[in-house]
């Protein structure tokens, strides 16, 4: 890597303003912004793009996609029609691919050719992060030594890394924090309890162990600052989108739904983990459960 790295942040949303307000304290970081959205930037944003076609891919270190999971593959398929990526490829992506029902890592490895990948997870509410609070996350690498530089390229007084390797751990967690966070709205709208909820959230950490571990990644991932840390918030908080939309299934009142990646997720979850041979009656329940509220009660009966 270069003296001065330079960064690409792919999307410029909530989430993508948040990380790029969490690297600007660095004097040795040049962050470069691709969005479709023409508009006024940061100061501390060095330059932005709005065609695909005329980012020079080659010029970056590293490159950070904020997008959602199923908008990855297409912005990739743009942005390396022709290029082969130099830098190394961070995803802060929580879900599966919608098409191919793949891990982001997947569609990253399939579409860039690309084996520098790392995923990027935790607890990190946007306005929090724009406020400059300091905020914990997991960073999974498979190549520990690029991992570990990474992690000296972006840690700053308030974003704070550790370093795992599981990366096919961390992003089925990514997947189903979301799904979960559904569930416990939908729990919650039914007034279950906080009893009922503590209890689903228990049983879930407990499932999602034995499925990372069907899954070829280790059962250990899940007591990660990234991952355990993450079920927590987006399963207990009314900033969660998936706890939101959960609550509003249960009195009948969809909307605003696009964003929230556990109602796009579920199926796709159930169905992945039914041909890897790691079925999971609790994620199926929950699954049913967006459409019929009331079944979320059995999560909790083997």
């Amino acid at each position: 890597m270069l003296a001065r790295t330079k960064l690409l942040l792919i999307g410029f949303g909530t989430f993508g303003q948040a990380i790029a307000n969490a690297l600007s304290s660095r004097s040795d970081l040049s962050i470069s912004v691709c969005t479709r959205s023409p508009r006024s930037f940061p100061s501390y944003i060095t330059r932005s793009f709005t065609d695909a076609m005329d980012v020079p891919m080659d010029d970056f270190d590293i490159v950070v996609l904020a997008l959602p999971s199923f908008a990855v593959g297409p912005a990739l398929s743009a942005l390396y029609a022709d290029k082969r990526p130099q830098g190394v490829i961070v995803s802060c992506a929580k879900g599966l691919d919608p098409h191919a029902t793949q891990f982001v890592s997947q569609v990253i490895q399939s579409t860039t050719g690309s084996d520098a990948i790392a995923v990027l997870a935790g607890a990190s509410f946007a306005h929090e992060m724009m406020e400059d609070s300091p905020v914990f996350l997991t960073l999974a690498c498979t190549n520990p030594a690029i991992g570990k530089e990474l992690i000296d390229r972006l840690e700053t007084a308030k974003l704070h890394l550790e370093l795992a390797t599981d990366v096919r751990g961390m992003e089925v967690v990514g997947v189903a924090k979301n799904i979960l966070a559904v569930g416990a709205g939908i729990a919650d709208g039914l007034n279950l309890g906080e009893n009922f909820r503590a209890t689903y959230i228990a049983r879930g950490v407990a499932e999602l162990s034995r499925i990372i571990t069907m899954l070829g990644g280790d059962s250990d991932t899940i007591s990660k600052i990234g991952a355990l840390s993450d079920i927590i918030l987006t399963c207990s908080s009314d900033r969660s989108r998936n706890y939101r939309l959960g609550r509003n299934i249960a009195v009948n009142r969809l909307h605003n739904a696009s964003l929230a990646e556990g109602l796009h997720s579920a199926g796709a979850f159930v169905n992945l983990l039914e041909r890897q041979g790691a079925q999971s009656r609790f994620f199926s329940v929950i699954s049913e459960a967006m459409g019929n509220p009331s079944l979320i009660v059995s999560t909790l009966f083997r």
